[in-house]
């Protein structure tokens, strides 16, 4: 419990489309039952924050898993535009305007924005932007911004110059705070913050040293690949969301696994029921006439039976060569029985066609599915030695579908 002298910061970070993956964060500090004192923010992180402060999870939810790029462009912005057309798209208005007219986004803020909320809230709110006039950084907190004025310094935090127009407040001209401190944890520091959850999304934006903390910081940042900052693809952000949520119930210890997810203790459980089985196999291929001389295999033996990172690895690995969704919380029997129906739709070779060409491109689960049947085959033992020191991840993790199941 935190006491009445100890205050509980969320610092979110900029980085526009990512912002998403920030409300799945939240979802899950709900769940753990976090309450917070303080919401600093930049950039996208700064639009987050102010709903933070409102205590208002299911609007942010339901705007981040509905947004599209008509609601931050334009009206006439088409929602399946590539990536190529994205990027010609924001150099023309770049170079025509002077960057994109955020005006859809302030509509998008102006929603979202409820002054009532926001005032009456007991979380206090700061955010970064930087005042490109007097070309210095600016710090708001809430008791700082008038009501009416809000929404014009979110924005102005948002203002990805170039790629967005510099926002006009009072005379002045603002861009991104992320030119001066796109994750804010100083300005939590500042503001009173005994214990910091701070969200890093690695986006492109300058991060300040921590000053001198005497409290806790904890960072959630993303395990896996997320879409681009300026791709407001709805499909990608409802997946992002699961991302924050799965990310921050693992980094507390409530899920586990790194890129993928698994239920508590499921990965624990599949090493205690499948170390032996694994080793017991790597063993018995090492004692076969054309292994006598090869010590990687006895080596690998032995970091799977000591080492449960390790064989965490293999089974990870075995689910992105397969192409499982990332975004899942998994039973670990059942993402083994999709392993395995994945492995089963794959067309395998002749392993000595791979030997023949082992440095030419194959689909690895091609290699995976061909190692697989042709292990316990005498004829092709001297192939798999070579294979097994040339593609020794495939190698562990065709023996780790074999085993299984």
């Amino acid at each position: 419990m935190v006491n009445n002298k100890e205050k509980v910061a969320l610092v979110l970070s900029g980085g526009g489309a990512l912002g998403a993956y920030e409300v799945g964060v939240w979802k899950a500090l709900i769940k753990l039952h976090y309450k917070f004192n303080i919401a600093t923010g930049t950039s996208v992180g700064a639009l987050n924050a102010l709903m933070v402060v409102q205590k208002d999870f299911k609007k942010a939810y339901k705007l981040w898993s509905n947004i599209s790029f008509a609601d931050i462009y334009d009206e006439n912005f088409d929602n399946k535009i590539s990536k190529k057309e994205l990027y010609h798209k924001y150099a023309k208005e770049i170079v025509a305007n002077g960057g994109m007219d955020p005006k859809a986004l302030e509509k998008l803020v102006q929603r979202a924005y409820d002054a009532q909320k926001f005032y009456n809230s007991d979380i206090d709110y700061g955010l970064v932007t930087f005042n490109l006039s007097s070309f210095k950084p600016e710090v708001k907190t809430k008791k700082e911004i008038k009501p009416d004025q809000i929404v014009n310094y979110a924005i102005a935090s948002a203002s990805c110059f170039p790629a967005f127009k510099v926002k006009n407040i009072d005379g002045n001209k603002y861009i991104d705070g992320g030119y001066y401190d796109n994750m804010p944890i100083n300005l939590a520091i500042d503001m009173g913050a005994t214990h910091i959850i701070a969200i890093d999304l690695k986006a492109i934006g300058i991060k300040r040293k921590t000053k001198e903390f005497a409290g806790d910081i904890v960072i959630i940042t993303p395990n896996n690949k997320l879409l681009n900052m300026l791709d407001f693809d709805t499909v990608k952000m409802r997946q992002a969301i699961k991302f924050g949520y799965n990310d921050t119930l693992k980094k507390f210890h409530k899920l586990d696994g790194t890129k993928f997810t698994f239920k508590k203790d499921h990965l624990q459980k599949n090493y205690l029921n499948y170390q032996k089985r694994y080793t017991n196999y790597l063993n018995k291929l090492a004692l076969a006439k054309e292994y006598k001389q090869i010590d990687l295999i006895i080596f690998k033996a032995e970091e799977i039976n000591n080492n449960f990172a390790y064989f965490q690895e293999i089974v990870e690995s075995c689910g992105e060569v397969f192409n499982l969704p990332e975004e899942i919380i998994y039973d670990i029997r059942k993402y083994n029985k999709k392993l395995k129906k994945e492995l089963l739709k794959v067309e395998s070779l002749n392993i000595k066609e791979i030997v023949k060409n082992i440095k030419g491109i194959f689909d690895k689960r091609v290699i995976i599915k061909t190692i697989y049947e042709q292990l316990e085959n005498p004829k092709y033992l001297k192939q798999l030695q070579i294979v097994s020191d040339i593609l020794p991840k495939e190698f562990l993790q065709a023996i780790y579908l074999k085993i299984w199941g």
